[in-house]
């Protein structure tokens, strides 16, 4: 006999800027970053909300998302490969080697020695840690 625990969870939809989530990330104040398909949600602890649009000023549809750095997000989607600064909002983009930055980002990793793996469209990219190139 199979036994049902019924857990209360509480719904967020209506703080953040899209139901459709595609990364959830932790952060160091026990808070939690939320990347949806058209922007970046950050929720404290607290459960307040602050949100960054991307989709109207950058076209961009995040599709994945990793801790990078200390006060620094890697975003992948459908149109690059991007950096986000927690601290100042700021959003740069992400050369892949000689690639054309339509290219989607489907998947990020980065591993126990804190090296980067960035799975595109059409290939695999990887990044040294403390090195400033992604090879393929």
């Amino acid at each position: 006999r199979q036994m049902c625990i019924r857990d209360r969870f509480t719904t967020l939809n209506n703080r953040i800027n899209s139901d459709y989530i595609t990364a959830l990330i932790p952060d160091e104040n026990r808070g939690m970053w939320v990347a949806t398909d058209i922007g970046l949600n950050y929720i404290s602890q607290s459960l307040k909300t602050n949100t960054t649009n991307f989709s109207n000023s950058n076209n961009i549809n995040t599709t994945s998302m990793i801790m990078f750095e200390k006060n620094s997000l890697l975003i992948g989607s459908l149109s690059g490969l991007f950096n986000f600064n927690t601290k100042t909002n700021a959003l740069t983009e992400i050369k892949l080697g000689n690639i054309n930055q339509d290219n989607s980002i489907y998947a990020l990793h980065k591993d126990n020695d804190n090296n980067v793996w960035v799975g595109t469209q059409n290939a695999i990219y990887y990044k040294e840690k403390n090195k400033n190139k992604y090879i393929s």
